[in-house]
């Protein structure tokens, strides 16, 4: 019984949902090259938990999410100020802008050619 109300707790069913989103991203950013990796990383967080909506911020450091895709912040800043160049997305203190996911799906794809 124990068993049961610990697998029942919010706090473990949600680290077991981060654990498959966590399993799942990594999946497709094992053969990207540094920019893939960012936008397979942006466009898995298009929307929001548990809705249809598009989200216009990630909130994110670059730390993060250079923690996140496997490289270092340096690389992370100098491939996001490149996206910024192609109006790609948007950068701000602790968040990442995409004000058009559509385009930016269009240039994954286009990439991927």
């Amino acid at each position: 019984q124990a068993e049961y109300v610990l697998r029942a707790s919010p706090f473990v069913v949600a680290v077991e949902l981060d654990l498959v989103e966590i399993v799942r991203t990594h999946r497709f950013l094992a053969d990207e090259d540094a920019q893939g990796k960012i936008l397979s990383f942006l466009l898995s967080k298009r929307f929001l938990p548990g809705s249809p909506a598009e989200r216009q911020y990630i909130h994110l450091t670059q730390n993060a999410l250079a923690d996140f895709v496997g490289l270092t912040r340096e690389t992370v800043n100098r491939q996001l100020k490149e996206l910024e160049a192609m109006s790609l997305v948007s950068m701000a203190r602790c968040e990442i802008g995409i004000p058009d996911w559509e385009r930016l799906v269009a240039f994954m794809n286009d990439r991927r050619k």
